[in-house]
């Protein structure tokens, strides 16, 4: 029915129960069925006033609390046809979740449903797998330095091989190391509303004297800015998971003795992407971001740090240092509050609560420098 509206913020179960179900197969449209229907994954257009609504039968809870990825694969396959297929830790890449254009059996579609991509809902996060991002962290420049490179040739040679078209749409116009101290006074400047030049100029000067190519433009704002008291000129903006990483780092307990050397009093260095917007305008943020239908945490964290920076983690490795709960083969050990996960030595699991006042489906992995 297409005068059903949808508010993510009221009863979900209620509205769904309005919509008038037809189905092709017979008997699945008696009210007895229909009332069961909806104990499966769903796909929900994010709009007031869907006219699809995707079920995937024999997902229930029962299904999903004996084996919650399978449950997600089956949803994959019949929406990105039948070679979606499920990642393993060693890293090897899947068919792309980006987009569905023809329904999976090749069939001509007779609703002319648009191209989309699937989001997990937060109940979906943090019931199962959260959303990885990754902060590699050093105590010196001459430790993250190399996986930089390693990020910059690896790009480099997509580019020479194939073009840019080799590249991911999301991929950072440039990888750099940046002070923790730095980060955290760019912080404190947006948060108290000030146009900090100092802090901007600050960190301008570590992308250059780390090896980023910067737009002569920017150069030539960032002189001006320098010898000038005017507040309009080059603006670093923080992105929002690199932001929400640095509120819950100080937040976190003092190191002990046995402490690795990831613990956030211990940061002098972090890995950041950066995404040049305009010659006055640089965003940078942490690699990361949503994963796919049937990934693990540690799968999907994985796979968006090779789309956004071309840098490759050893998959074995990481699953190695990461609980199961994040989709790894570490035991979890809980070093204190219910938002940390210590798990292995190499890695620190961090778990935000909520972010601004929202409940939060993310899970960042604070690491030293992997190994080649």
């Amino acid at each position: 029915s297409n005068e059903v509206q949808f508010d993510i913020d009221g009863n979900f179960t209620q509205q769904l129960s309005q919509l008038n179900l037809t189905s092709n197969d017979e008997g699945e449209g008696s009210n007895s069925n229909q009332l069961n229907l909806f104990d499966n994954l769903i796909v929900v257009p994010d709009t007031k006033s869907p006219q699809f609504i995707y079920v995937c039968k024999d997902t229930d809870q029962r299904a999903f609390r004996k084996d919650g990825t399978a449950c997600e694969i089956k949803m994959a396959r019949e929406i990105f046809g039948n070679n979606v297929t499920h990642k393993g830790i060693d890293g090897t890449p899947n068919t792309s979740q980006e987009k569905v254009v023809v329904p999976s059996d090749n069939t001509k579609s007779d609703n002319n449903i648009p191209p989309f991509k699937v989001n997990c809902a937060i109940c979906l996060l943090t019931n199962h797998q959260r959303n990885g991002f990754v902060a590699i962290v050093s105590q010196s420049l001459e430790e993250i330095q190399p996986t930089i490179q390693r990020a910059r040739d690896s790009a480099s040679n997509k580019v020479h091989n194939g073009g840019k078209q080799q590249l991911h749409a999301d991929h950072a116009h440039f990888v750099c190391a940046l002070q923790f101290s730095s980060l955290q006074a760019l912080l404190s400047a947006g948060k108290t509303r000030r146009r900090d030049q100092r802090v901007n100029i600050d960190i301008l000067a570590q992308m250059k004297e780390g090896g980023v190519d910067l737009p002569t433009e920017t150069e030539e704002y960032a002189a001006a800015s320098e010898e000038s008291t005017s507040t309009t000129s080059i603006e670093i903006k923080m992105g929002h998971h690199l932001s929400s990483l640095l509120w819950l780092l100080p937040s976190q307990s003092k190191p002990n003795k046995n402490d690795n050397n990831n613990h956030p009093q211990q940061l002098k260095y972090m890995m950041v992407l950066g995404y040049i917007d305009s010659p006055r305008n640089i965003e940078i943020d942490l690699p990361g971001g949503k994963r796919h239908l049937g990934e693990s945490t540690l799968q999907g964290a994985i796979r968006e740090v090779e789309e956004e920076c071309s840098l490759q983690i050893d998959g074995e490795w990481f699953a190695r240092q990461v609980s199961t709960k994040y989709g790894g083969i570490a035991t979890a050990n809980n070093s204190g509050g219910s938002d940390v996960d210590k798990d292995g030595s190499e890695i620190r699991v961090l778990v935000p609560r909520k972010i601004k006042g929202q409940e939060s489906g993310d899970a960042f992995f604070v690491m030293s420098p992997p190994p080649f």
